[in-house]
């Protein structure tokens, strides 16, 4: 997210068996709320029980705020995850 940092970004919580990348895009309002969180499949591992996690985990992320921002920013995050 150009011009934003980071606030709070989860370490996702995970009992999954498999491993691999995850790489969600999300949309960030003025306040630096991710309000929408989507799997980007073709650079995900496809994997329902991560993707899950990434998309909890991303969700509850928050950036700075931004007055500059009229409307929706958007971005991704990416998820390495070490299978258990």
């Amino acid at each position: 997210l150009e011009g934003r940092k980071a606030l709070r970004l989860p370490v996702p919580a995970y009992k999954c068996e498999s491993g691999g990348q995850v790489v969600v895009d999300i949309e960030v309002d003025a306040s630096g709320r991710v309000t929408k969180a989507n799997i980007d499949s073709s650079n995900s591992v496809v994997d329902e029980c991560i993707n899950n996690s990434a998309i909890d985990a991303a969700m509850a992320s928050i950036f700075t705020a931004s007055s500059q921002i009229k409307s929706k920013q958007t971005g991704s995050i990416t998820y390495l995850f070490v299978p258990q």
